[in-house]
């Protein structure tokens, strides 16, 4: 599935993509786990995440 999402950020941005709470995060192609993404460059107009997976952070807490 291909899934766009357009709004109007205030620079630098900070963010992560969740599956509804702080328990499930996403994760990405060349992002750390864990890590905020960050959008700082006022001359670029696109981004593109590349979801590879949910993180339930609940479950790595308890391993």
């Amino acid at each position: 599935s291909i899934r766009a999402i357009d709004i109007d950020l205030h620079l630098p941005a900070l963010f992560k993509f969740t599956l509804g709470s702080w328990k499930y995060e996403a994760g990405f192609e060349n992002s750390y786990y864990g890590d905020n993404l960050e959008i700082n460059n006022t001359e670029r107009k696109n981004y593109r995440y590349i979801l590879t997976e949910w993180m339930n952070i609940e479950d790595d807490e308890n391993q």
